[in-house]
């Protein structure tokens, strides 16, 4: 008899991994967002990548920006400058997947160019000029 040992394997069909990569550039009130295409699954099982469609919503408010998407971007208008998290989800045969985040300000006037175009946010401050 020798030394017990023990393996563990996911067995199955694993649910997406979250989408990487998630950036946001806004002008004025347009948002574009694109990430990169998941390609495996969020244990390392199997997936199968061309049946992943993916979910935008953006907060606040918990809108829906597109849904059953097959491309790794999509865009969106919101209604007034303010500070917006794009959150993706991976999605196949109705299984989501771990979503991802990005936040992003839109800045400038709508169809008018803006030297700050999209101030990122990853866990930084805001300025005290952009919070007042």
């Amino acid at each position: 008899n020798g030394v017990p040992r023990s393996l563990r394997a996911f067995i199955g069909e694993d649910l997406p991994a979250a989408p990487a990569g998630i950036t946001v550039s806004a002008d004025g009130l347009d948002a574009e967002i694109s990430w990169q295409p998941v390609t495996s699954g969020a244990q390392g099982g199997y997936v199968d990548a061309s049946a992943i469609t993916y979910e935008v919503v953006r907060q606040p408010g918990d809108v829906a920006v597109a849904s059953g998407l097959t491309v790794p971007s999509c865009h969106d208008i919101v209604d007034k400058m303010g500070v917006y998290t794009y959150m993706v989800t991976a999605v196949v045969e109705g299984r989501r997947g771990a979503t991802a985040a990005d936040t992003v300000i839109p800045a400038g006037a709508a169809g008018r160019s803006s030297p700050m175009k999209a101030l990122r946010l990853r866990g930084t401050p805001l300025p005290d000029s952009l919070t007042a």
